[in-house]
């Protein structure tokens, strides 16, 4: 084998580990922002099908990448459907974190009528910017050949940028949430929610610092914790997206199964 062929072996394995790591992090998308202001009260019709969309758009999205992190995934089905699978997830988280910010209403100086309030929107709206940093990771990852200087700047870059606003994302909706729930209440289905996105920013986290690529060496720090991190970030948020589902359900439709802040009876 040639030097050219080494060379060029290299690059597909090092795209190959970019593949595996890189593309994961948009599951921390799941509702990271989610508070519980808005489904602790009455709701218009068409906000309760924005919300159900919102809450659909994250389990599935959640999906994809639990799929995509599955060991053996990838051997089975290869890189360049891999990727696919992460950018399709994506764009579903994307879309519902839009979804999302619209439904906290839009931002004038003065709206807020308490500092709950003003923490959800910017919540929403710092979850929002980080998906589309995600975007960019994923996506560019189904260009094939990058080199390890491409891979860093336009792969693990936007996915460090991304993971990092999710992480300020869920300490805002976690703080939103004191407005309505104390800082400990497990019997709320609201605490749940926010402390599963709060605990899958943190493994998404972990795993985007593992992925960083030695330049020495080409390998990323760690390939264990890039899957474990991104596999249990992954379960995390899937979990968030059903309890999320569940709790507009039970405010549409309250009564002995659960209350409008969202505690199972």
């Amino acid at each position: 084998m040639s030097d050219g062929d080494r060379t060029r072996d290299r690059l597909d394995h090092n795209q190959e580990l970019y593949q595996l790591s890189y593309a994961h992090r948009e599951s921390s998308n799941l509702a990271i922002a989610r508070s519980p202001l808005r489904y602790a009260c009455p709701m218009p019709g068409r906000d309760r099908t924005l919300l159900r969309r919102e809450a659909l758009g994250f389990a599935i999205g959640s999906f994809f990448f639990a799929l995509g992190a599955v060991p053996g995934y990838l051997s089975l089905v290869g890189g360049v459907a891999d990727n696919v699978t992460f950018f399709i997830g994506s764009l579903f988280f994307t879309t519902a974190g839009l979804i999302q910010l619209a439904l906290t209403g839009r931002w004038w100086p003065g709206r807020w009528k308490s500092a709950a309030d003003r923490d959800d929107w910017w919540a929403a709206a710092t979850q929002s910017v980080g998906t589309f940093a995600f975007n960019i990771s994923t996506g560019t990852t189904l260009f094939a050949h990058l080199s390890a200087e491409q891979a860093r700047d336009h792969v693990w870059r936007p996915d460090m940028i991304g993971s990092i606003l999710f992480l300020v994302a869920s300490y805002l909706a976690i703080r939103a949430m004191r407005g309505v729930n104390r800082l400990w209440e497990p019997g709320s289905r609201d605490w749940w929610i926010s402390w599963l996105n709060m605990t899958g920013s943190v493994f998404f986290g972990i795993s985007a610092i593992a992925s960083y690529v030695d330049p020495s060496s080409g390998q990323p720090l760690n390939v264990e914790w890039i899957n474990i991190g991104t596999f249990l970030g992954a379960l995390c948020f899937l979990a968030g997206g059903v309890l999320l589902w569940r709790s507009e359900a039970a405010a549409e439709d309250p009564g002995p199964a659960g209350d409008r802040t969202g505690r199972p009876g």
